[in-house]
């Protein structure tokens, strides 16, 4: 990724994140398909850095972020295939001003019940 600023010369950047969150709602009977909603809460966790000859120091971000989550998949058996859909609200602080944006994650997920 690259950093742009309007009169400032480009600034290559990494970025990385990782999120853990907990979830609870409503979920159908399980049956061949079974679908939830629930309400979530996730710790967001990201870091930019920056390529050490510009002399800037990593920045980062921890947060809590309150969202929903939608789910439906088919269980075969002991299989099953789920699409999930989450929308989370991320709050930050930057320059003493609180802001928020919206953070938006589809999962396709498969697995086998032991």
């Amino acid at each position: 990724d690259t950093l742009v600023v309007d009169d400032v010369l480009s600034i290559p950047t990494d970025v990385a994140g990782t999120t853990v969150g907990v979830a609870a709602g409503y979920a159908t009977a399980p049956r061949l398909v079974q679908a939830g909603i629930g309400l979530r809460a996730d710790l967001l966790w990201l870091q930019r850095s920056f390529d050490p000859a510009q002399g800037l120091e990593p920045q980062h971000l921890v947060t809590v972020t309150p969202g929903l989550d939608l789910w439906g998949g088919l269980r075969l058996r002991r299989f099953e295939v789920e699409l999930a859909w989450r929308e989370l609200i991320v709050a930050h602080a930057l320059d003493d001003a609180v802001r928020s944006f919206g953070m938006h994650q589809v999962l396709l997920s498969t697995g086998y019940r032991f």
